[in-house]
C-alpha cells in the first residue's frame, strides 16, 4: 500500500498486525511510503531505500 504520510502508513501497518498478526514494514520509495512485507523490505533496504 502507498501512503503520503508516515502516520497513515503506521496506522495501516498497526491495524494489519492487530487483525492478521502479520508483521509489516514501512519503506520510503520515490517520495512515498509503502507498507510491505519484512522480506520485501529487507530486499529494498539492500538497494538503498530507507526502512522504518
Amino acid at each position: 500500500m502507498k501512503f503520503n504520510t508516515h502516520a497513515a502508513a503506521e496506522a495501516y501497518r498497526d491495524r494489519a498486525f492487530e487483525s492478521t498478526g502479520t508483521s509489516l514494514m514501512i519503506v520510503m520509495m520515490e517520495n512515498h511510503l509503502y507498507v510491505t512485507t519484512r522480506r520485501e523490505a529487507a530486499r529494498l533496504e539492500k538497494q538503498g531505500y530507507e526502512v522504518f
